[in-house]
């Protein structure tokens, strides 16, 4: 019977891994079945570790009990004089430890008279038996040996393993999955629920609660973004004991073109790395106000401090980490809505060197006095579609894909269709160094096209034509946008070139 380290987290599983009914393991458990109850939780949640349970059924089998062999309610093909495999009586209490009365009274026919054999035959049959025993010890004693070391708090076993999130308190458990801490925290955390990985920025690997070694120590730490209102989030840093370590609130009050912005902001998700090769990670989060256009990029040290924070005129929609330029430096690269523009935009960002504000439009609304330009390494403004501009006033990305030699950008969705009718977005295919090499439309496209026709929303049929039109994009080279594929002079690229 093969152990394994994987953890059986209900009485079903349990059942499942030992190939019996659900009422003969909670049977075995009252017999002393290593389960667990997760004793302080806010549900009868039982867990069991599938290596424990094979060493228990073995310890049975070997003392003779039959516990971890047979059952009432499930027989299996066992001789039943054989003194190693008694079965269980039909009329016992399935609710009940079974007493001594209750185990068959009759003495057990040795192994080797219950069919006769040749004396030869017997010889082989008993050596068989004796290195099946043997085998069987050995794996008892090393199963037994693991069993033990779990419970007498054998090295790293009360370290911090797991984390689970439970509406506003965060539940930390060691390596057998006992409960080490509860701490509940201002707000709910943020679930990362199967919609929120599905999105391009749950793809692109964004995170909304998170065990990561940030210091490289050994000890994990808790990263959990909170809930702290209808309109704001925080996110928290929790030590391996469940203590906070620092709380970061991105909230900030602002003034745009003289017209004050509230500090409710949100983070949106983030990104956990090691930006700068030191052995310390960061974490990489954009945050945005809850109902206004304002967003930031923000870069923290393992302290929580900000290293970095830079002002965006539109809501960043995703981003992924890369060495874009493979110069064995980190980079960020996002995309959103550049509100200030009305269109989507693409811009590099360098982890180490993020202040300022993106770039200017000229529209006042949009002017935050006081705030530096940006030192963007690239910044991109894309051509809005037809379907675009039908359904929306602003355009936008969120999808990102960096393959081995190309940057894949596409639309962000604009219009949720009817069933049936599906949703398309523009492709467009960059060099490593965001020059544009091709459009393209996704095949949803001209599906949606013909749809928003039919209802009068666009005046024409689809072509592919409309391609020649979505190759102007603008690039932000520190003073005006040109059709020039153009680092920002102000960014580090621009004095180092492009490797």
């Amino acid at each position: 019977m093969a152990a394994s380290g994987r953890m059986l987290e209900s009485w079903k599983e349990i059942a499942e891994h030992c190939g019996r009914s659900v009422r003969t393991v909670q049977r075995w458990a009252q017999r002393g079945l290593p389960v667990y109850r997760d004793a302080g939780g806010t549900s009868d949640r039982v867990y069991a570790f599938a290596e424990e349970i094979d060493a228990w059924r073995l310890a049975q089998a070997l003392q003779g009990t039959g516990n971890g062999h047979d059952e009432g309610d499930s027989p299996v093909a066992v001789d039943s004089d054989d003194p190693t495999f008694p079965i269980e009586t039909a009329d016992e209490d399935a609710g009940a430890v079974p007493s001594a009365e209750s185990q068959p009274t009759e003495p057990a026919v040795p192994i080797d008279a219950a069919v006769p054999v040749a004396a030869t035959t017997g010889r082989k049959h008993r050596t068989w038996l004796r290195a099946a025993g043997l085998l069987l010890a050995v794996l008892v004693v090393g199963a037994a040996a693991l069993f033990f070391f779990r419970q007498t708090g054998g090295a790293d076993t009360h370290r911090l393993a797991r984390a689970l999130a439970e509406g506003d308190t965060v539940i930390g458990y060691d390596t057998t999955g006992q409960r080490l801490w509860a701490t509940r925290l201002p707000g709910s955390v943020m679930q990362e629920t199967p919609e929120f990985l599905a999105t391009n920025a749950g793809i692109c690997g964004g995170r909304q609660f998170v065990l990561a070694d940030l210091e490289g120590d050994g000890a994990p730490e808790v990263l959990a973004n909170v809930h702290t209102s209808l309109t704001a989030s925080d996110l928290y840093c929790l030590e391996a004991d469940g203590r906070i370590r620092w709380r970061y609130r991105p909230g900030e009050s602002l003034e745009f073109g003289g017209r004050p912005v509230s500090a409710e902001w949100f983070v949106r998700f983030f990104h956990v790395t090691d930006a700068d090769g030191d052995g310390e990670k960061e974490i990489v989060l954009p945050a945005v106000h809850y109902q206004l256009f304002p967003a930031k990029m923000v870069v923290l040290g393992v302290d929580g401090a900000v290293r970095g924070q830079y002002l965006h005129t539109g809501h960043f929609l995703n981003l992924t980490l890369t060495d874009l330029n493979r110069d064995g430096r980190t980079e960020i690269l996002t995309v959103g809505i550049d509100n200030a523009h009305r269109q989507g935009f693409l811009a590099l960002l360098d982890p180490s060197d993020l202040a300022g504000i993106s770039p200017p439009s000229g529209d006042a609304a949009y002017t935050c006095a006081g705030q530096p330009p940006g030192h963007e390494l690239y910044y991109l403004l894309f051509p809005r579609d037809c379907i675009n501009r039908a359904t929306h006033e602003y355009g936008g990305l969120d999808g990102i894909v960096v393959e081995q030699e190309q940057v894949v950008v596409s639309t962000a969705w604009t219009i949720r269709p009817p069933e049936g009718v599906t949703v398309g977005s523009v492709l467009f295919y960059l060099d490593r160094w965001l020059a544009l090499r091709w459009v393209d439309f996704d095949n949803g496209y001209s599906v949606l096209h013909a749809y928003l026709e039919r209802i009068g929303h666009v005046d024409h049929p689809f072509s592919r034509d409309e391609i020649n039109e979505l190759d102007a994009i603008r690039y932000w080279n520190g003073d005006t946008f040109t059709s020039v594929p153009t680092p920002n002079r102000r960014g580090r690229w621009a004095s180092r070139g492009i490797d």
